[in-house]
């Protein structure tokens, strides 16, 4: 094999050649190098050490910066394919890695909020690239030895606005955010969604008691069937709310026994909520857990207040099953129809009796 030395040193005629491939070869420049192959210069080492594949001139990403390694085509296949060959289940892999050293090798540890890597997806506006689209690795506490605590931050860009905004994230405990504005501590469970261990919290910071926090749609017209409002109201198309009530799933199938004396000595209270924990002041007409519990103890239910998390604080309030509620209340309508029915007997007979 021919080693040849070229004078002209340009692509159709590279500075280092094999044999009588003339056009295919190593081409030199000032403090740089290029691979030429059929005459066309294929990848490059710029004075930078930048690696450039498919172009020889460096360009700038959406921060402004030239990055270490560019690939680029006009071809169809702008593509980039990592394959492994191998008899088990191990995958190619893709590696980001971030250290705080300022030395090559060097393993300084990283500290809360390094941004570990990051992919961007950027398109051009006619004179440069500009970010779209982002998903960042971050850490998320403090690091130990093989200890990484981390999130996901996926972020895009809204019409005529000129950075990315924080749209999802997921978290280094698998809650998993959404959401407008997005708050680090998580304090202040609005405008998110949470989803831990089934646990689930939609919020709207924004918006007052009429406002949305979740809405659901149907149909190729979208309409809406479903709505959650920001003030507790869940108002749905039809009205119907159901329960499974098959026969097959019960047992023990029995008539109710009198409900007159619990519906009798229930309080039906007028109140607000208080503003200074942050509900909607206007005037409602209900009944009072603890009112409640004296009376119907098993309608009553206590549960612990939850942190950001989904986590149990050691603080609770009391609920009341209204649905049961109603459910009693339409056995003691019954019970006061047939008083009723029975009373209308006796004054027909009574009249009929006095004619």
């Amino acid at each position: 094999m021919a080693i040849r030395i070229n004078g002209d040193n340009t692509t159709a005629a590279p500075g280092i050649t094999r044999g009588d491939d003339t056009d295919t070869g190593l081409q030199f420049g000032t403090d740089e190098v290029s691979i030429v192959t059929g005459g066309t210069e294929q990848v490059k080492v710029d004075s930078s050490g930048r690696l450039l594949v498919g172009t020889s001139t460096s360009r700038s990403n959406s921060f402004g910066n030239s990055s270490i390694e560019q690939l680029e085509t006009t071809g169809a296949d702008a593509s980039l394919q990592v394959t492994r060959n191998s008899n088990n289940s191990a995958p190619p892999i893709v590696s980001f890695g971030k250290t705080r050293s300022v030395s090559l090798g060097g393993v300084t540890a990283v500290i809360d909020g390094d941004q570990l890597g990051a992919v961007n997806f950027e398109g051009a506006d006619g004179s440069a690239l500009v970010l779209g689209a982002q998903i960042k690795a971050e850490v998320e506490g403090d690091p130990g030895a093989n200890d990484m605590p981390g999130r996901l931050v996926l972020s895009t860009t809204a019409n005529a606005a000129s950075s990315p905004t924080e749209r999802m994230r997921i978290d280094r405990n698998g809650t998993v955010i959404i959401g407008d504005s997005m708050i680090a501590d998580n304090t202040d469970g609005q405008g998110f969604l949470f989803t831990n261990g089934g646990f689930i919290r939609l919020g709207n910071a924004t918006g007052g008691g009429s406002a949305s926090m979740a809405q659901f749609k149907t149909g190729a017209s979208s309409t809406e069937v479903l709505r959650f409002r920001c003030d507790g109201d869940i108002e749905n198309l039809n009205g119907r709310y159901q329960q499974i009530s098959d026969a097959k799933l019960k047992e023990n199938i029995v008539d109710a026994g009198s409900q007159w004396d619990d519906i009798k000595n229930i309080r039906i209270r007028k109140y607000n909520l208080r503003g200074d924990l942050g509900y909607s002041t206007h005037t409602q007409i209900g009944v009072v857990a603890q009112e409640i519990e004296l009376v119907c103890p098993g309608l009553v239910n206590e549960s612990y207040d939850l942190a950001e998390d989904g986590s149990n604080l050691e603080t609770s309030k009391k609920s009341v099953a209204i649905s049961v509620l109603y459910m009693k209340a339409v056995k003691a309508l019954q019970e006061a129809m047939e008083r009723i029915e029975t009373l209308e007997t006796r004054l027909t007979a009574l009249e009929g009796g006095a004619s």
